[in-house]
């Protein structure tokens, strides 16, 4: 049974993305950029946040 916290649909899984990160956790961050990534036909925001937080971390490799 899944939590009512926690995130269902792509939309979901990119706003939490965006707290976690704001939070510091940028290890989680990444984990549900990547989740919604694959729960959505892209969009431009999804991507942007994702690649912005990697350059912050200095990834330019993108991992």
């Amino acid at each position: 049974m899944r939590s009512s916290s926690t995130p269902t649909t792509p939309s979901n899984h990119f706003e939490y993305a965006g707290l976690l990160r704001r939070l510091g956790q940028e290890e989680l961050a990444l984990a549900e950029y990547r989740t919604a990534m694959g729960l959505t036909p892209p969009f431009v925001e999804l991507y942007y946040n994702r690649g912005d937080l990697l350059a912050v971390r200095g990834d330019t490799a993108g991992r």
